[in-house]
Parts: structure tokens; C-alpha cells; sequence
């Protein structure tokens, strides 16, 4: 259920729309594998929920998020950010 996530071909920023697979009631916990490179979560763009309705950046490897899957869709429950 934890995954580090980069962007392709190491563009220095990118954004993850939609997130294959994972089953009903999953946790997902994601962060960046580069603190070089930004990964942006789009918000209701694909199946991806943040809870306040913006897009959310893991920007450094020290950020995290934690989604949960109902039905296709998967909801931000824990955002943390770690100086």
C-alpha cells in the first residue's frame, strides 16, 4: 500500500490523474521517489479526491498522502508534510 511515485521521463514536474487498480476499503499512502521532481494530484480530474478540493503536490519525498478507495474512486483521508 506504499508506493514512491516519480514523474515520466524525469520531467521536473507531472501530474497523476488516475490511479489503476487497488480494491474496495484499500489504503494507499504515496510519495515522490525524487525531492527534485513534482508530482501534482489533480483533484476530480480522473478518480483522484482531495478533500479540499484543490490539486496537491508531493513536492520533496518528505511529503506524503494517504487516499482511500471506494467504488473507482480514491479520497485523500491524511496529507503530512515533514520539514
Amino acid at each position: 500500500s506504499y508506493h514512491e511515485i516519480d514523474t515520466e521521463s524525469n520531467a521536473s514536474s507531472d501530474n497523476l490523474q488516475t490511479i489503476n487498480g487497488g480494491s474496495e476499503g484499500q489504503i494507499l499512502v504515496l510519495t515522490t521517489s525524487n525531492s527534485t521532481r513534482d508530482v501534482v494530484l489533480l483533484h476530480d480530474d480522473g478518480n483522484i479526491f482531495i478533500s479540499d478540493g484543490d490539486n496537491h503536490t508531493l513536492s520533496t519525498n518528505k511529503n506524503i498522502i494517504v487516499l482511500f478507495k471506494i467504488g473507482n474512486n480514491w479520497y485523500e483521508i491524511i496529507t503530512k508534510s515533514h520539514q
